[in-house]
């Protein structure tokens, strides 16, 4: 879906049909996997879910933001007991963002 962004596929905050339409294809020959145009379209919603919770964590008071690493940082003890409340969060903090630019490019404005 990023090389959809950089070819001009994405309006507003969706994606054109052609986007879709190759993304089903890359995926089949990729991966030799047939998907549907739903498949493709829950993932990018899982996706956008995932982005809104990273960009949340990043404003949160207390956490930092490692800009060379892609990581959301925050001291020792605050960790703890954040993870504690919030052990969902665990996996995005402390730790590099696994294809934090390419999120950022599918979904960096929505």
């Amino acid at each position: 879906m990023a090389s959809q962004v950089e070819q001009g596929f994405k309006v507003d905050k969706g994606f054109k049909p052609q986007a879709f339409h190759a993304a089903i294809i890359a995926i089949k020959n990729g991966f030799g996997v047939k998907v549907t145009e739903a498949n493709v379209t829950n993932h990018l919603r899982t996706i956008r879910k995932l982005w809104a919770r990273i960009n949340k964590l990043k404003e949160l008071s207390g956490m930092g933001w490692d800009n060379r690493l892609k990581m959301i940082i925050m001291g020792e003890s605050e960790f703890r007991n954040y993870v504690q409340a919030h052990p969902q969060d665990e996996p995005y903090l402390n730790k590099p963002i696994e294809d934090h630019d390419l999120l950022e490019i599918i979904c960096g404005n929505d």
